[in-house]
């Protein structure tokens, strides 16, 4: 596009190389696309993807670690969407903020966030970003029997076919939320439901959860071989490189000092 001058088709997909950035563990470059898209799109008018620009450099931030900036953001992401009343993109940031709350110590605001993007899945339809919804609030919830329920609503929408980011999205939310639980089975069954899913296509990104998932089960039980505390050094320093800074305290925790 910029070879050939095609601005209208530039301005419209410059995001996406961010996105695809993600799946890369390129985080810092995928922020740089996303602040370009937003400038961009803001220079001609663009709300579309000035939504999506700001919504890519929400979602950047908070793997980053820069909350209040991606509160900020994604703040901005969801009045655009509100304004082109697109339901399943404000879902999409609104559960993200719900994340946000819930790492500034803020519970009751989290669970509101999240259950006013289930809300609106709910209205228009789950396939799109449903699951990723729907791991968010059992994530939130502290209420096992309503965790349980809406963790097998979202499996049961990946089995029965959904856009495919909610694959790696879930299996973000629920591997970090068992961890977090001490709940070491789920884990690793998150982990292989991931490994299966992206078996023909692996993902750096994949394959760090799926690694960062099984060294930190071995590591919690008992398990932690010599080989475990390399891996989990290894997982330390990609995700220290890339940026991804909300993996790393459970890696710092498990690593303690073994190194």
């Amino acid at each position: 596009c910029q070879q050939h001058g095609l601005g209208q088709l530039e301005v419209a997909n410059l995001h996406m190389i961010g996105w695809s950035r993600l799946h890369l563990m390129e985080f810092r470059q995928a922020l740089e696309d996303a602040l370009a898209s937003e400038a961009m799109a803001s220079e001609v008018r663009n709300n579309r993807s000035l939504m999506f620009g700001k919504k890519l450099a929400g979602l950047m931030y908070y793997y980053l670690g820069e909350l209040e900036l991606s509160e900020d953001y994604l703040g901005s992401a969801i009045e655009l969407a509100k304004s082109m009343s697109s339901a399943n993109f404000q879902a999409q940031d609104l559960r993200q903020l719900a994340m946000i709350h819930y790492r500034r110590g803020n519970p009751e605001l989290a669970r509101d966030c999240a259950n006013e993007a289930l809300e609106a899945v709910r209205q228009v339809g789950m396939t799109f970003i449903g699951p990723t919804v729907l791991a968010t609030c059992a994530a939130l919830s502290d209420n096992s029997e309503e965790r349980q329920r809406l963790l097998a609503e979202a499996e049961s929408i990946l089995d029965s076919g959904c856009v495919g980011h909610n694959q790696l999205w879930f299996a973000d939310i629920a591997i970090d939320d068992a961890i977090t639980r001490r709940d070491w089975q789920s884990a690793e069954r998150y982990a292989q439901r991931l490994e299966q899913f992206t078996a023909s296509q692996p993902l750096e990104w994949s394959n760090f959860m799926i690694r960062r998932a099984r060294a930190l089960v071995q590591a919690n039980q008992g398990d932690a071989t010599e080989a475990t505390i390399v891996e989990l050094g290894v997982l330390k320093e990609q995700a220290q490189t890339s940026g991804l800074v909300a993996s790393l305290p459970e890696l710092e925790l498990a690593l303690g000092g073994r190194q």
